[in-house]
């Protein structure tokens, strides 16, 4: 099994993530490759969000080059110098030529592929994914580059992840060398609970102080009759309460798996283009990132 840092170029890996600390083991996945100049395909999240969770994890975003399935699709049109947008997920023709045009440079040692998992979403058949698939692992075998391709644990029975098994050459399962990441999300989890089940104590806490001042209970008018101190009180109770249970749930979501799932992917599978323009556009945009990569 391939452990940090050993990951060897020319190879193909399938990167096996765990369900639960999903965000936390694609990081690890990156951190290997920190000396790398990277293109990072997105199937799950925008360029724009993962370009800022590497900054804040200490990988530098100049390092990488995305190519960008998810922002055209939601609507976002914000050009950025190191990001090659494709219509949708499910847009193979179009995600092969935009993953054929960067291996055309030469410029980057790595393709990493997030995720199988995804892509198995848009085609449930499985048939054209597996096609995509394999062309995509031969083209970057011919090119002689390190690929790394990533899936849920969950998905692992699946019949396009079983396929890509057998074009891979190895399948490292991430949190078997990576332990702590389990143990941190533990951390986290116990975090979690702490912060809500202090959030529901303190929202009690807070309904039962205004009862026991109130003669009359909760009913209208009651709380003319509860000191103005009191009050106060029990609405920092109830907006501290509040802000612990928002935090334990941003806590909670963040080593989740949560990809940006399309609608309408019927009506964009339909777009028609011209390869040759898209493969110029491609090439152009690519061009001009690598002139201002190598000043």
């Amino acid at each position: 099994m391939a452990k940090q840092g050993d990951m060897k170029d020319g190879n193909i890996y399938l990167s096996v993530l765990s369900d639960d600390h999903y965000a936390q083991c694609l990081l690890e996945v990156v951190h290997q490759l920190q000396h790398k100049t990277v293109c990072f395909v997105t199937l799950n999240k925008t360029a724009a969000s993962l370009q800022h969770t590497f900054a804040m994890n200490n990988i530098s975003p100049k390092d990488v080059f995305f190519i960008d399935t998810v922002s055209r699709a939601i609507g976002h049109t914000t050009e950025m110098d190191n990001v090659l947008y494709v219509s949708s997920p499910s847009s193979f023709t179009e995600l092969s030529l935009a993953i054929s045009e960067a291996l055309r440079t030469g410029v980057f040692d790595t393709i990493v592929f997030d995720s199988l998992s995804t892509l198995s979403i848009y085609d449930p058949r499985g048939k054209a994914a597996e096609q995509f698939v394999s062309s995509i692992i031969q083209k970057t075998k011919t090119g002689g580059k390190l690929g790394v391709f990533t899936c849920l644990q969950a998905d692992l029975s699946t019949q396009l992840v079983q396929k890509s098994c057998m074009y891979v050459d190895e399948v490292v399962h991430v949190q078997q060398f990576r332990p702590e990441i389990g143990q941190r999300m533990q951390h986290y989890s116990t975090v979690v609970g702490a912060l809500l089940g202090v959030a529901v104590l303190s929202m009690l806490s807070s309904v039962f102080t205004l009862s026991a001042q109130s003669p009359t209970g909760f009913v209208v008018g009651a709380f003319d009759t509860v000191p103005k101190q009191h009050l106060f009180l029990a609405a920092v109770v109830l907006v501290g309460s509040v802000s612990m249970g928002a935090l334990a749930y941003l806590l909670h979501k963040k080593g989740q798996f949560n990809p940006i799932i399309l609608e309408r992917l019927d009506r964009l599978a339909r777009t028609k283009y011209n390869p040759v323009r898209l493969k110029r556009m491609f090439r152009q945009k690519l061009d001009n990132w690598i002139e201002k990569y190598n000043k």
